[in-house]
């Protein structure tokens, strides 16, 4: 016989096995395990049959496992009441009824209800992952950061898949940091369900069963995705493929439609992000091209990061010309040749630029400074920038950028180096400028910053470990992405090539 009469809220499955049940929406863990179809546990009230038949049953239990007498304390709402009224209780007759009626209201039974811990959870998982990727101070606009949006989207998003893909990044992010499995292993099941939810929104995009526009919401998914990946890495192109999903979405939304609101904020994101993601694949995207450098930021103008991104999207079609070049096994020598000073011209140009950009950097500090901004670090010469001393950094932002403007001028000077018929020649500009990402990298480590500096400063230590020609800058940059890694709750891309 099923105990359906106890005050046990496990489900009917646990209850016939006499097991203890955990009592988990939607399915606890016994059901799970045994893969039956739980019917979840009892919520509500309970109510506990008293007749005299299951008081003496309950009693003569009791006697036989224990005989010892145990000490009768009153609860406290038994404390609480009148001996006038106990008396009437135990003195009763039919003329008192109303009397027995307002002491038994007196009376409360145990509740075993406990309201649901889930809400106070997601906010304290939402909490972290904000504090920890909330990129307001990089992005040096008056604008609000898109995570701050997040809370909002939670509660009010009708989207299924959003509100999962919140979940499953948010949940993992917090169990990999304080090495929970159980929330782990949680979040990946919001995970599958965000994905599977992903995948009928994206399949009726693309065979045109829906001609509306995506929202500025259904761009959040496959960005949260990515930095799921970033967090567990379960495929090693997991997360530049999200991105480039992302990117995809806003293709559909068009240039004229990435100028203000959710969209614009997503889309400052997913090009920053797409740096990384073209020069690991080594292919030049649509966003480094007209209309998509100048119509997204018509309302919002492009700030000196904005400037930066823009070169170092470029940088992808030097990548592809050395591939060509180092690739070469052709008869034909003037084809290798033509491939290689094509090359040369390429790098060239697109170190010029960032050479501009430097002056221009190094001008809007001279700027600050003479406005009497506090400029906590040395801004160097305005000439070639491997040359000037950057030993302080005022802030994530200064840090940030820094380290990717060296990062580009790695990879270039490592281009020209070769296409030089003295190869040895630019090892000097490439140390100096993996230097400067080193120091930038441990500035970042030593003051524990809090915001999606976190993130890029991955890209620029990735190019040391690769390009440097120097072992002991390639050793140190490993070594500061395994700590990186371990201490933001990132691992997963830090430890992806290595």
């Amino acid at each position: 016989m099923v105990r359906s009469c106890t005050r046990s809220r496990g489900c009917k499955e646990c209850r016939q096995r006499k097991v203890k049940c955990d009592e988990t929406l939607p399915a606890c863990s016994q059901c799970v395990l045994r893969g039956n179809e739980c019917p979840g546990p009892i919520t509500g009230p309970v109510f506990v049959s008293m007749n005299q038949k299951t008081k003496n049953r309950v009693v003569a239990k009791r006697d036989r496992v224990d005989r010892r007498q145990k000490p009768n304390i009153p609860s406290n709402d038994a404390m609480n009441i009148p001996s006038s009224s106990i008396s009437d209780v135990l003195n009763t007759n039919p003329s008192t009824a109303p009397q027995l009626a307002r002491s038994r209201s007196q009376l409360h039974l145990p509740s075993s209800y406990q309201p649901s811990r889930a809400a106070p959870f997601q906010e304290l998982f939402l909490g972290h992952f904000i504090s920890t990727f909330n990129n307001r101070n990089l992005q040096r606009t008056s604008r609000e950061s898109w995570y701050e949006e997040l809370p909002r989207i939670l509660h009010t998003s009708q989207c299924q898949t959003v509100i999962a893909s919140i979940r499953a990044v948010t949940m993992v992010h917090y169990g990999v940091i304080t090495a929970n499995m159980p929330v782990q292993t949680e979040a990946y099941r919001w995970y599958a369900k965000a994905l599977k939810g992903q995948r009928i929104v994206v399949q009726k995009d693309w065979q045109g069963l829906s001609s509306r526009m995506p929202t500025g919401e259904e761009v959040l998914p496959p960005i949260l995705f990515a930095l799921f990946e970033l967090v567990t890495l379960t495929t090693p192109t997991g997360f530049a493929e999200h991105i480039v999903a992302a990117a995809a979405l806003l293709q559909l939304r068009k240039p004229e439609n990435c100028q203000d609101g959710l969209a614009h904020l997503f889309f400052r994101t997913v090009r920053i992000s797409l740096v990384y993601c073209c020069l690991y694949k080594e292919e030049q995207h649509i966003f480094a091209t007209y209309p998509w450098t100048t119509i997204p930021f018509t309302v919002h103008p492009k700030t000196l990061l904005d400037r930066l991104v823009d070169i170092l999207l470029l940088i992808p079609s030097s990548l592809s010309l050395y591939n060509q070049a180092n690739g070469f096994q052709g008869p034909d020598m003037r084809e290798n040749q033509t491939i290689r000073r094509n090359l040369e011209s390429t790098a060239s140009t697109q170190l010029q630029c960032l050479h501009s950009w430097w002056q221009e950097y190094t001008a809007d500090i001279a700027k600050q400074r003479r406005s009497g901004a506090n400029v906590l670090h040395s801004v160097g010469t305005v000439g070639d920038p491997s040359t000037s001393e950057e030993t302080y950094y005022r802030d994530t932002f200064t840090a940030t950028c820094r380290a990717l403007f060296h990062a580009g001028n790695v990879i270039l000077y490592s281009m020209l180096s070769f296409t030089s018929p003295q190869p040895h020649s630019y090892d000097y500009s490439i140390e100096s400028h993996a230097g400067h990402i080193i120091s930038a990298a441990s500035y970042l480590i030593t003051n524990g910053t809090c915001s999606s500096g976190r993130l890029m400063i991955v890209f620029p230590l990735k190019t040391v470990s690769r390009w440097t020609v120097d072992g002991l800058q390639r050793q140190s940059a490993l070594d500061l992405l395994r700590e990186w890694g371990r201490e933001n709750g990132i691992s997963g891309i830090c430890s992806q090539g290595q």
